[in-house]
C-alpha cells in the first residue's frame, strides 16, 4: 500500500518518489506519494539466475554471501541492484522443484521435436492448406467453428 502525505513548502525531510501537481489557483499545497516498495523490476538473465543458484548452494545457503559474489562476478557497485533475498530463495526453490538446468530443458525440447512423425507433419500441412482454401472461398470473412472442428 502507498501512503499519501500532504505537505507545504520545500522543507521536507524525505524526498517523495513522485511529487504531484499543485491544486487550485496559487495553492501551496502539494501531494506527495511515498511507495514502500521498489518501482523498478530488474530483468534478470538466465546466466544471472544460474549463477545465483550455484553460489547459494556453494555458500551453504547464505543469501548475503551470494549477493556479494554476484556483485563481484558481474562487477556491480555497492548501490547497484542485485537480486534480493526473496528472489534468491524463489529461484533456488524453483530449481529444486524442477531439478532441471537450461541445457536439460533444451535437450527435452530437441527430443520432443525429433519425436514428431512425418505423418503428423503431412497432416498439419494438409490441414493448413484446407484452411487457406476455406479462407479464399469465403473471401476472408469470419471462419465458422474453426477452433473446435473435428473430423
Amino acid at each position: 500500500m502507498c501512503e499519501t502525505v500532504s505537505t507545504t513548502g520545500c522543507g521536507r525531510k524525505n524526498t517523495p518518489i513522485w511529487d504531484g501537481h499543485s491544486f487550485g489557483w496559487g495553492a501551496r499545497r502539494r501531494t506527495a506519494v511515498y511507495l514502500p516498495f521498489s518501482m523498478y523490476t530488474m530483468a534478470w538473465l538466465g546466466e544471472h539466475r544460474a549463477f545465483i543458484v550455484e553460489e547459494f548452494i556453494k555458500n551453504g545457503g547464505s543469501p548475503v554471501a551470494t549477493q556479494r559474489a554476484f556483485r563481484i562476478r558481474f562487477a556491480l557497485g555497492r548501490r547497484e541492484a542485485v537480486p534480493d533475498k526473496k528472489t534468491i530463495y524463489r529461484w533456488v526453490s524453483k530449481f529444486r522443484q524442477t531439478g532441471k538446468t537450461l541445457e536439460a530443458l533444451k535437450e527435452a525440447i530437441r527430443q520432443e521435436v525429433a519425436a514428431i512423425t512425418p505423418e503428423m507433419i503431412l497432416k498439419v500441412m494438409d490441414n493448413y492448406r484446407e484452411r487457406l482454401h476455406l479462407c479464399i472461398n469465403i473471401q476472408g470473412r469470419h471462419l465458422i467453428d474453426v477452433l473446435f472442428k473435428t473430423r
